[in-house]
């Protein structure tokens, strides 16, 4: 696991690779060990449970619609599908799909999809309740992020909302290989596809928890339609 991370990283460092859909493929399709679910990005149980709870379960119930857009190996996943009424999960990598469909195949009500790392069209124009993704846009370049926003903004109800975890800063180079994205720009690709940021956040629980990675900085961007 550690010599995996390792020639990643070297690998990042060396090369300087853009957060292009294909290099996005590459990664974490090809990531060596999804043993974890993509846990050990997870700081302590209680930090994903604080979040859970205060911002995403006040905006879901039994009849919601949930999209959650780079499921990776479900670390989020399980939570969504036992509250709403359906939940699509989508994802540029095949392999992520693959270990989702086998993790949840005891629920029913999962829909999964492969998608380009861009596009939504799996998706129904306004079907969406609410959307959910953490630790996937803050490795989408800017422009690819424009169009998946555009995407967010067609298959969202009226009312419709999302949060999505992104850079707050642009970070490209360093060892979290964050993109060019920012918080001020995130809230303008918002507003210029016709979505309202309602708030910009890194901590919760009274600021008991946060995002903050030491040398990253990222914020979580909660919006509707």
């Amino acid at each position: 696991m550690f010599l995996e991370k390792l020639v990643l990283f070297l690998v990042y460092r060396v090369l300087r690779l853009n957060n292009s859909k294909f290099w996005n493929y590459i990664a974490w399709n090809f990531y060596c060990d999804w043993s974890q679910n993509g846990e050990e990005w997870t700081k302590s149980e209680e930090w994903k449970a604080a979040l859970i709870e205060e911002r995403i379960n006040p905006y879901i119930d039994k009849n919601s619609y949930v999209l959650e857009i780079g499921p990776g190996g479900g670390r989020w996943t399980e939570s969504l599908a036992k509250r709403v009424k359906k939940l699509s999960v989508v994802d540029l990598s095949p392999k992520c799909i693959k270990i989702c469909k086998k993790r949840f195949k005891g629920f029913s009500n999962i829909d999964y999809f492969v998608n380009n790392g861009i596009s939504l069209e799996c998706i129904k124009d306004g079907s969406i309740d609410f959307i959910w993704s953490f630790d996937v846009f803050v490795h989408i370049e800017a422009k690819d992020i424009v169009l998946y926003v555009k995407e967010i903004y067609r298959v969202l109800k009226k009312g419709g909302k999302g949060i999505i975890h992104h850079s707050m800063k642009k970070q490209r180079n360093t060892p979290g290989w964050r993109s060019d994205m920012n918080d001020k720009l995130f809230k303008k690709i918002l507003e210029e596809n016709g979505l309202t940021l309602i708030e910009q956040f890194d901590s919760w629980n009274d600021g008991r928890f946060d995002v903050d990675l030491g040398y990253l900085r990222d914020v979580l961007s909660y919006f509707k339609k």
